[in-house]
């Protein structure tokens, strides 16, 4: 099962505790970016026609491919044998500003390398919503000069999460299993 928050859902998802999932499994290689691509435009076909926008190594051996579908951008994330673990749209701050508070976040910015500003916004919504304790993974840049970050919880679920250096979260998804199997 994955999440993915909206405006609307998100206060749904944290007070009825719909965080909370299988741990995720290791998958894929960086081999089958063309398998990845094709899986990702394949899945997001049935909305509206799919064009790939970019793909770039997602930190953990598969493929970040980032996708246009009608007026969206949307973020998914599929391995060599096209298995896709998230596929969600990016159009938003999901804290709606909030994530500056989080982690606190001032005019001019961190004082920091860029990439653990994100980092920082990633745990902290990841152990405010789902899970005590969360350790990072992987981080890397996601092609749009923001960056993907990989974390599980104390409580063994994997999350991605997708944020910006100036405390803007576009995506926090629970990865478990393959959405497409």
């Amino acid at each position: 099962m994955t999440i993915t928050f909206t405006r609307f859902a998100a206060a749904a998802f944290v007070a009825t505790g719909l965080l909370s999932h299988t741990p995720a499994q290791a998958h894929g290689n960086a081999q089958g970016e063309e398998t990845a691509i094709r899986a990702c435009l394949s899945y997001n076909e049935h909305t509206f026609p799919a064009q790939l926008v970019k793909a770039v190594d997602d930190g953990m051996g598969d493929t970040l491919v980032w996708l246009e579908a009608g007026d969206e951008l949307w973020m998914c994330n599929a391995n060599a044998d096209g298995d896709i673990y998230f596929n969600v749209s990016v159009d938003m701050d999901l804290l709606e500003g909030g994530g500056v508070y989080l982690v606190g976040w001032q005019e001019g910015g961190f004082d920091e390398a860029p990439e653990l500003a994100a980092e920082r916004l990633c745990v902290a919504v990841v152990e405010d919503y789902a899970a005590e304790g969360a350790f990072i993974v992987s981080t890397v840049d996601d092609g749009y000069g923001d960056y993907l970050v990989w974390l599980e919880g104390d409580d063994g679920n994997f999350w991605a999460c997708n944020a910006s250096t100036d405390g803007v979260l576009y995506a926090l998804v629970n990865v478990d299993y393959p959405i497409n199997a």
